[in-house]
């Protein structure tokens, strides 16, 4: 164990020279304070999962009433957003004392399978809505870092300094975990990091962005990864979201191809990231129009 937690020292410590951002980048934004461990890379097997999802909305006349009103509301409102496949989210508590603004959740996903390894994820989330025009940095799977090979052999990109640009709501994966009846007897915890990014984005007349340009993922107009002129018609809510793994594969999982084992890894990734944004996104949707049109709901939302 202690070699092994070596190794993980020696990761972390790797990764957060390898990606040091420019003095002029950090005059700009703010690095998460909660952010902790290796990137996905420095792992024999590394996975990935992206997500696109859009939900419109009918949006209230009444401003105070507007998506953009309910999208700054303070983040303790995502414990009521129902979500799929048995998952449960449950408060932690703030890393910087905000809870209005920056507030940590513990996400709990039931029965995820990989080949005949049954696993329940349990990952600790950071909740912030940032404000206009706030900058912060952030893990981004898509995005190389200033170091790293792209024609390295099994390169994927992945950087900590993706600036993101506000408003909007970003969720990052702080640590995890997982549980089952094989995890301790094969060490897996000490085997593996999670990685992971979501921006929620809005158009909403209340703060004018129906009117204004395509959203995307990080809040800079030349971002690919845009809206499509279709998905900026009317008022909405989207969500990008970003997933990467990255393990050590135990036992006899570690005799198989890694193609193989980095495909069907993708695959379940995937599956489960679809299902869970876009049911997530949806539940958004209807709870911002009940928020909007039931006065007793949103007195009794106001006082928690």
């Amino acid at each position: 164990m202690e070699a092994r937690a070596g190794a993980d020292d020696a990761r972390a410590s790797a990764s957060a020279s390898s990606d040091a951002p420019s003095t002029s980048a950090l005059a700009l934004a703010t690095r998460p304070a909660c952010e902790v461990g290796a990137l996905c890379s420095s792992y024999e097997v590394n996975l990935r999962a992206h997500t696109k999802v859009r939900a419109a909305v009918d949006e209230h006349a009444n401003d105070d009433l507007s998506l953009s009103a309910y999208m700054r509301l303070p983040v303790s409102q995502y414990v009521d957003v129902p979500l799929p496949m048995g998952a449960t989210m449950a408060k932690v508590g703030s890393c910087t004392g905000d809870e209005t603004r920056d507030e940590e959740f513990t996400l709990t996903i039931p029965g995820l399978k990989f080949f005949s390894l049954e696993v329940q994820p349990v990952i600790n989330v950071r909740v912030r809505c940032l404000d206009d025009d706030e900058r912060v940095l952030t893990w981004h799977g898509r995005q190389w870092g200033a170091t790293q090979d792209p024609s390295a052999p099994g390169a994927r990109p992945e950087t900590r300094e993706a600036e993101m640009r506000g408003p909007c709501v970003l969720i990052e994966i702080v640590s995890a975990r997982v549980e089952g009846k094989l995890v301790e007897s094969l060490g897996l915890n000490e085997m593996f990091v999670n990685r992971g990014t979501t921006a929620f984005r809005w158009r909403s007349r209340g703060d004018g962005s129906v009117d204004g340009p395509p959203l995307t993922r990080t809040g800079f107009e030349d971002d690919e990864d845009a809206a499509t002129d279709k998905e900026s018609e009317g008022a909405c809510i989207m969500g990008w979201t970003d997933i990467g793994v990255g393990v050590d594969p135990p036992g006899a999982f570690a005799k198989l191809p890694k193609g193989l084992t980095q495909r069907v890894g993708d695959a379940v990734l995937g599956t489960t990231l679809r299902v869970l944004q876009s049911v997530f996104i949806g539940g958004l949707a209807q709870d911002y129009a009940r928020w909007a049109n039931d006065d007793s709901y949103r007195l009794d939302r106001a006082q928690k």
